[in-house]
């Protein structure tokens, strides 16, 4: 039902060398990233007929971009019938439209240009709604009134810069140029976006909330621009911060960039993914007109504009005393013992401009982020006034906080990622399914696509048996599936049940017990020679060593009550450990009790 066509641009013009300044270089000194990866998911019909995904027509076409080097670039922009007056050809057969919107980023004039037509079956409205409607409790029509209102019913609106933002962005929904077929019925959506800059290799779990978000914009028909910060990564944010963050090298910068646009990717795919093929069942909804979603890196609009060029457009519309008033700036400022850098004062300039120039070229209307980043969006907002003439909005999301006060997505103080090569699926399937009771109805809410109604059945379950952790198993599932797939998700439940269990460990493979173990302590053992007068060890002393039992004597008690384990397999009796303990060649798991695990690594 949808058709993704992955486009890449690349940009390789060097931006020239301002030798007048070093204070603010890292914004324009990088080179372009080359392969700067966007995303352009074309909306698509379905047959009203029940669905077969091989009677589905998609449309999707190749957009061009700038290269760095300033030539034009066309990105798709895909237009989608919104709204309940339709015309009887559009309830015969949805015409849709893309629209392709020439643009130079540098530019702030943007042109509509040669569109494209295809016409085929469409669901109603009316089909809609008996499917499930949307995934916030089932609007008849997508559009920005049922994307506002399933934020609200969600408890996902922290702050908003105007109260009817539903009605904004339905009214910002623009006639296409349909030329002899200008009935009114085709609209270009406007655009939503909100930034992640590249402070690691990995977004984190915390970063899902706005990910999600930005999901269910698509969902109600409003594209979505995830954008990556390769300029105002290398400024740095200081929001939320007494101390200025330490500067990235170029290689550091771009591999976080891939990280987090991977990331991006594949969390979006999935979700929207899901929103087809679970079908119209409470846990799911059909979305037959997603709308597109973009990922660009914002040094594309920097690398070939020059320092002196940039000060001059922006500067006069900026003033110091309002930018020093900002919560964060203002709270550093006047701190006797934090510094404000100029470098950190000119982030609030580079994010508001983001905003500028994502209305400039793709018509983007509103900007979502944390809490923290009020003062950044209402600056974006003021720019955009004061240079374009017009008014755009933001809206700020909760900061996700567990019952207990902690900050949600850190485990022991370390971050849960969203990358497997740095949280394994298993470990956050863990994560998650340890959630407070308190905590499991706004996590589902906040991050997940169950409708409203369908947490609050899951609560239901979950009050009726808690002990079940029914509430933390779905929330655990639909993250899992969200994150990486649905193939990992079976693979964590699997895993997770085999130690519930205690099935023995040699099911594993070495790389699974790695996972498994891989923050567990760990003790090292010289590996016995093959001669017969080379020694094993005993289990008493290899207890003793891993720091299970204090003393031989509490091991040999702890073996006689049956409270040893080698390989999760019960120890009956005090013996010697032999090469068939070793797993794979590397190592013995030992466990005393029910958790407490240590890894012998044969040395």
């Amino acid at each position: 039902m949808l058709a993704a066509r992955m486009l890449y641009a690349v940009g390789g013009s060097e931006c020239k060398a301002l030798a007048w300044t070093s204070v603010i270089t890292t914004a324009w000194g990088a080179q372009s990233r080359e392969g700067i990866r966007r995303w352009t998911v074309c909306a698509t019909v379905s047959h009203p007929h029940p669905v077969h995904h091989h009677h589905h027509h998609s449309l999707a076409h190749h957009s061009r971009m700038t290269d760095g080097s300033g030539s034009a670039v066309q990105p798709a922009v895909p237009c989608v019938c919104q709204g309940p007056h339709r015309s009887r050809r559009a309830q015969r057969g949805l015409l849709t439209r893309s629209v392709e919107r020439q643009f130079n980023p540098f530019s702030s004039r943007s042109a509509l240009t040669s569109s494209t037509i295809s016409t085929s079956a469409s669901r109603t409205a009316a089909t809609a709604t008996a499917t499930g409607g949307s995934g916030g409790g089932g609007s008849e029509h997508m559009g920005g009134a049922s994307l506002i209102a399933e934020l609200k019913d969600r408890g996902l609106i922290f702050n908003v810069t105007a109260d009817d933002m539903g009605s904004i962005l339905d009214n910002t929904f623009r006639p296409a140029e349909l030329g002899s077929e200008g009935d009114g019925v085709l609209h270009t959506s406007p655009a939503v976006y909100c930034g992640f800059d590249p402070t690691a290799r990995s977004l984190h779990l915390g970063n899902l909330i706005a990910i999600m978000a930005l999901v269910r914009c698509t969902l109600h028909g409003v594209r979505a621009i995830f954008v990556v910060g390769g300029a105002t990564g290398q400024v740095g944010d200081p929001s939320g911060r007494s101390t200025e963050r330490i500067m990235m090298d170029k290689a550091t910068l771009a591999l976080n960039l891939d990280g987090i646009t991977s990331t991006i990717d594949r969390i979006v795919s999935n979700a929207r993914a899901a929103t087809i093929h679970r079908g119209p069942d409470a846990k799911g909804t059909v979305h037959p007109h997603p709308a597109s979603f973009e990922v660009v890196d914002n040094m594309s609009w920097y690398t070939d504009r020059g320092f002196i060029q940039f000060l001059a457009e922006v500067g006069p519309l900026f003033n110091v005393k309002t930018m020093l008033g900002k919560h964060t700036m203002k709270q550093r400022f006047e701190s006797e013992t934090e510094s404000l850098t100029f470098l950190e004062l000119t982030y609030q300039v580079l994010q508001a401009f983001d905003f500028l120039e994502l209305y400039r070229t793709r018509g983007c209307v509103l900007q979502i982020g944390g809490s923290d980043q009020w003062g950044n969006i209402t600056a974006g907002c003021e720019l955009v006034r004061k240079s374009a003439n017009t008014t755009v909005h933001g809206l700020t999301l909760p900061l996700i906080v567990t019952a207990d006060g902690v900050k949600f997505g850190k485990s022991a103080g370390n971050a849960v990622w969203l990358d497997a090569d740095m949280t394994s699926p298993y470990h956050l399937y863990q994560f998650l399914v340890n959630t407070a009771d308190a905590d499991i109805e706004k996590l589902l809410l906040h991050l997940t696509l169950l409708s409203p109604a369908k947490v609050a059945d899951v609560m239901v379950e979950h009050s009726a048996a808690p002990h079940t952790r029914s509430g933390q198993h779905t929330l655990a599932r639909e993250i899992v599936r969200l994150v990486h797939g649905q193939a990992h998700l079976e693979r964590a439940e699997a895993t997770s049940a085999a130690l519930f269990r205690g099935d023995p460990l040699n099911v594993f493979d070495a790389v699974e017990l790695q996972d498994l173990f891989a923050n567990a302590p760990a003790v090292t053992w010289p590996l016995p020679g093959t001669e017969a007068k080379d020694e094993w060890p005993t289990l008493v002393d290899l207890a003793v060593h891993a720091g299970l039992s204090g003393s031989k004597k509490q091991a040999r008690r702890s073996i006689a009550a049956g409270g040893l384990y080698v390989n999760n397999v019960k120890v009956e009796t005090e013996r010697l450990l032999s090469p068939t303990d070793i797993l794979h060649n590397t190592v013995t798991v030992l466990r005393a009790g029910k958790k407490n695990y240590v890894v012998v690594k044969w040395l």
